[in-house]
Formats: C-alpha cells, structure tokens, sequence
C-alpha cells in the first residue's frame, strides 16, 4: 500500500513594517505519494539555488518532481515554476494560468489520497491541497491561512479580495486539517 508523506521543503516567511508587507517569501512543500512527486508552490524569483539545494539536502532532484501545484499565482508562489521541465503545472482557471496548466476543480483528486481544494478570499482561485497521511490530514495552504497568527487570531489574510470568502475558506481548512501548512510559516497542528 502506497504510503503518503509531506515533506516541507523550504519555510516561508513574510516581514511587515506596520502593516505593509515588505518581503513575502512562500512555503514550498513536497508531497511524496512513492511514485509521484507533487510540489505545492515554488517560491520567490531568485530562490531556485535554495529551493534546488533544500530538494538534494531531502533526498531529491528537481527533475523528479511530478506535479507542481501552485496555491495562487502571486510571485512569491510560483516564482521558481521554469525550474521543473518535467513537472505537470496545476493552478485554478480564476488565477488566469499560462495555457499549459490544468484546472483544479474542488475536492478533485490529485494522486491516492491528494486533493485540491478552492479556498478563494485571498485571491479569486486560491486553492490548497489536502494531502491523507495514514490517519492524519495535511492540509498545504497557501495565503488561505498565510501565517500561524492568522490561524490562531482567525484573521484573513490582510490582502484579500473578500474578507467573507477568505475567513469561510480558513474555517474550512481548519475543519478539515489535523497539519495546516501555511504560505508563509511552518506547519503547526489543530487545536481540536
């Protein structure tokens, strides 16, 4: 039986002056599903030595990643696509992708056990992926929850289109998740 593991790759982080957001450096995560590797976002432009190295220091080469799903198309998500020439590009059709992406329809499976799921409110197609780990479930956010401080103060992300949309998408991360991921942290578990 195949077994599911997700893997984070690179940390994000996001440095504010107040309330202006001055650098904003994604989450980059591996979901390993034994024959399939999916990566969720790729970082900022200028990262591809780090992200390169980071893959090797794991065990992995960028030319052995699958999938790459992008949770939105903001720069800081997917500024390191060119790096993966094999990959198959994954983003939601309301990010406007380059024509070689395919669509990401809600609660459509990825690979045994991995599925998008549309978590609009930061942006219009802001999606996540749900990844089953034998009992537990990782849920790999993107800016749906971009911090652990917006998860713990049950704040949208401070750039939305919809305040609304965003906090039902973070309630519906966090109903599901036992991990969230966030787009701009480490991985944190549920408070149940």
């Amino acid at each position: 039986m195949a077994t599911t593991q997700v893997i984070p790759i690179k940390v994000g982080s996001i440095i504010r002056d107040g309330t202006i957001v001055v650098d904003a450096r994604s989450s980059v995560t591996m979901i390993d599903c034994d024959d399939l590797l999916i990566l969720v976002d790729t970082g900022q432009v200028g990262e591809e030595k780090i992200l390169t190295e980071a893959l090797v220091e794991k065990g992995f080469s960028k030319s052995e990643i699958n999938i790459v799903v992008n949770t939105h198309l903001h720069l800081d998500h997917c500024g390191c696509n060119d790096l993966f020439k094999n990959a198959i590009f994954y983003a939601d059709k309301r990010e406007n992708p380059p024509i070689h992406f395919r669509s990401t329809p809600d609660g459509a499976g990825l690979a045994p056990g991995v599925r998008f799921m549309s978590t609009p409110g930061h942006t219009a197609g802001s999606i996540s992926v749900v990844a089953e780990t034998g009992k537990k479930i990782h849920v790999v956010a993107g800016d749906a929850i971009p911090t652990y401080e917006n998860y713990e103060k049950m704040t949208p992300p401070a750039i939305n289109i919809d305040q609304k949309l965003a906090i039902e998408s973070m309630k519906r991360i966090i109903e599901r998740a036992d991990f969230i991921i966030p787009g701009h942290g480490a991985m944190f578990a549920v408070n149940r």
